[in-house]
């Protein structure tokens, strides 16, 4: 039996629940990382890699949280109308922790 729309619409949005707290995590750590570098007084070149590879952790929270806010409202319309014998707790929760 294929999945229905609605376990499509969650398993989505925790993808992208999980998705986010992984680039924040990893912004966090890069973070770290960058600036004990920077005293330890590693190589310019090396810096600049891992200021890039900061940028762009930072870059995709926003994004990520844009998809998530789509997804969201994607949920909402869809339980709105939602005719399904599924139960429902599940998304109603899921869309109150985000």
């Amino acid at each position: 039996m294929p999945p229905s729309q609605l376990q499509i619409q969650l398993k989505a949005l925790e993808r992208l629940i999980k998705e986010k707290n992984l680039y924040s995590r990893d912004a966090e750590n890069e973070s770290i990382r960058l600036q004990e570098m920077k005293a330890e007084m590693v190589d310019v070149y090396e810096i600049k890699k891992q200021e890039e590879v900061l940028r762009e952790s930072i870059r995709m929270v926003p994004e990520i949280e844009a998809k998530i806010e789509i997804f969201k409202r994607k949920l909402t319309d869809l339980l709105a109308n939602y005719e399904g014998d599924e139960n429902l707790d599940v998304a109603k929760d899921l869309l109150n922790r985000c």
